[in-house]
């Protein structure tokens, strides 16, 4: 277990060091897509509630660390996040396609809501654009249509580090 929170850690980290340096070469609009909410889900779902929630509250931080909102803002959302899809594993059956798009449409939605509350709650003066904006729309899309690749690489690696064959 320890193994798996720590690989999933290490990728998630990984996401986080490419978004914040080399994903603005893809922006549209100055959106980039959200890899690490895309792979958040996909580890909370398939590995567990305790396992999201720590992997969410991790990486939050180190997502905290090289942004510029304080410190806990990322971590407390990503762990609700990762919670929450967490405690789906085992309750849902995913297809291939279909319902991980349908999962991280909800997510990133999930995720703009808490920015907001978060900020409204504390008064934080942190730019978040509307859940009415075009950049809000662009990375709904963004985020919708690069899920099956990224859900699909993720099982090829989890199957591989597991040890199991991949069909």
């Amino acid at each position: 277990m320890i193994r798996r929170i720590l690989i999933s850690s290490g990728v998630l980290f990984g996401i986080i060091i490419l978004q914040s340096t080399l994903f603005h070469y893809i922006a549209v609009f100055e959106v980039i897509p959200n890899l690490y909410l895309i792979y958040l889900v996909f580890t909370s779902f398939y590995n567990g509630g305790f396992h999201g929630t720590v992997c969410g509250f991790a990486t939050g931080l180190v997502e905290d660390a090289v942004s510029i909102s304080p410190l806990g803002f990322h971590s407390i959302i990503k762990t609700i996040i990762g919670s929450l899809y967490g405690s789906f594993s085992g309750l849902v059956i995913l297809d291939r396609f279909v319902m991980p798009m349908v999962f991280v449409l909800i997510a990133t939605v999930l995720n703009r809501l808490l920015a907001f509350g978060v900020v409204s709650i504390f008064n934080l003066s942190i730019p978040v654009h509307s859940v009415f904006s075009r950049y809000f729309l662009i990375e709904i899309i963004y985020n919708t249509v690069l899920t099956p690749p990224v859900f699909f690489i993720a099982h090829r690696i989890r199957n591989r580090l597991e040890g199991r064959r991949v069909l």
